[in-house]
């Protein structure tokens, strides 16, 4: 019974968000599979207009998936356990089916220890509602691939008039930049 008004709580919350505000609200979850783990988050956020492209802004919870536990000269135990903070993603480049773009996530894990890791991420929309990306960033000097699911919950409204929106701001751009004199 405490999952169900959970449930239902959260439903009427995103409804009346995206009604009140007119904002996209997106969700998502990604893996980022590395060094023989997973690691596994979800997120949520908001779609902004911006100049060039959407800007998503939003939080996360990121979860390790490896299972062992280490010694203390182990390598295993520097892996962190929880990773949650703030995230913005500017999308520079794209139209109504691909974008590509650039990710700053910032937190805290293992609640002592602050983080902040930057990333290209490449996203495809499948349909106006669901998206799948990829990104990718280092940390600890080395090479993580994410790759994520994400559901927009206000779908083509919104997203299609921000999308004529910036192909009118590239057009006059490059209109603009050829009379020089």
């Amino acid at each position: 019974m405490k999952n169900l008004k959970q449930i239902i709580s959260t439903s009427l919350l995103v409804v009346m968000y995206s009604t009140l505000w007119a904002q996209d609200l997106k969700l998502s979850v990604y893996s980022t599979p590395s060094m023989g783990r997973s690691d596994f988050g979800t997120a949520v956020g908001i779609l902004l207009p911006g100049g060039i492209g959407d800007i998503e802004v939003g939080g996360f919870f990121e979860k390790n998936g490896y299972l062992g536990e280490g010694s203390d000269d182990d390598v295993s135990s520097m892996i962190a356990k929880d990773y949650t903070g703030i995230y913005t993603t500017i999308y520079l480049v794209g139209n109504e089916k691909i974008g590509f773009g650039v990710n700053m996530r910032g937190g805290a894990f293992d609640a002592e220890k602050f983080l902040i890791t930057f990333a290209a991420v490449a996203e495809y929309y499948i349909n106006p509602h669901l998206a799948v990306a990829a990104s990718a960033r280092f940390i600890d000097e080395l090479p993580r691939i994410e790759g994520r699911l994400s559901i927009n919950l206000s779908g083509k409204r919104n997203r299609t008039k921000r999308q004529e929106k910036y192909a009118s701001a590239w057009s006059q751009y490059k209109n603009h930049s050829y009379r020089r004199f």
